[in-house]
């Protein structure tokens, strides 16, 4: 019976949770049992973690896999990072079409199916975080004009460079930058872009975002599908609001902070 159950799991999509310490708050429980009670049933689920974390407090409440590597690939910010930018990191998960990676300080609504990410066959989504070197307000002008008009990402970096002349050069700050944090990835695009491995001293999902902006692998994502998988930042709290999204999901924010977001949001 177990095998049956197990066999009814699509490789659609495979779901990793990192954990890095022996002990979790309970708001990090709530994110990381919320993600089991939506996905279990369908795709495969395991924590991440390395092999010398005691892991015994999780093996007592969860009832999931694990995917462990060794402690120098994965110990602090620093080293996960290089992990993500790794070949030999996604090589192990090229049997799914797509990674979920969903950290316990991320939630997810689930107002809108993984499904329906899924089927826009993007390589990678996040919540934004950055949008090229524009200042915060210009932000904020160009994500309305773009949510309101239905641009894609080809269609915003015309509009861009029509009025500042940008040249997108791709350098650290000129990048549309969506956060690791809570994040959908297409394994096989990002495995074969990552051809060596990478001496990288930002966060992972910036690299990403850089290498896949660069080949203009961004540009038919549509501006709304960003704003509609995941929020990140409170300064985006108000276009939010003013257009009375509840996001798929939502990262680095405290649970308090996004219950409250949610009730904002609706109210």
């Amino acid at each position: 019976m177990d095998l049956d159950i197990i066999n009814m799991k699509s490789n659609k999509c495979v779901i990793l949770i990192p954990i890095y310490k022996e002990f979790i708050n309970f708001d990090e429980y709530r994110s990381i049992q919320n993600t089991i009670n939506l996905y279990n049933d369908k795709y495969d689920i395991f924590f991440m973690c390395n092999n010398k974390l005691n892991i015994s407090f999780y093996k007592n409440i969860f009832n999931i896999d694990y995917k462990i590597f060794d402690y120098n690939l994965f110990h602090d910010a620093h080293s996960y990072s290089d992990l993500l930018i790794n070949r030999f990191f996604y090589k192990q998960f090229l049997i799914y079409e797509f990674m979920l990676i969903a950290q316990h300080d991320a939630y997810i609504f689930n107002t809108y199916s993984l499904e329906y990410f899924m089927n826009k066959n993007y390589p990678y989504l996040g919540a934004l975080f950055k949008l090229y070197d524009l200042e915060n307000l210009l932000e904020i002008e160009f994500i309305n004009d773009a949510f309101n008009n239905n641009y894609n990402v080809k269609d915003l970096k015309k509009i861009i460079f029509e009025k500042y002349n940008t040249n997108f050069n791709y350098c650290i700050n000129c990048t549309l930058g969506m956060s690791g944090g809570l994040s959908l990835r297409k394994i096989d695009v990002i495995y074969h872009l990552l051809k060596q491995n990478l001496e990288w001293h930002w966060a992972e999902d910036l690299k990403i975002c850089s290498m896949l902006d660069t080949h203009n692998l961004f540009d038919n994502i549509l501006i709304k599908d960003i704003i509609n998988f995941s929020m990140e930042n409170e300064k985006y709290l108000d276009f939010y609001k003013e257009h009375n999204i509840l996001p798929y999901s939502v990262h680095g924010i405290p649970y308090y902070f996004f219950m409250n977001m949610y009730d904002r949001i609706l109210e």
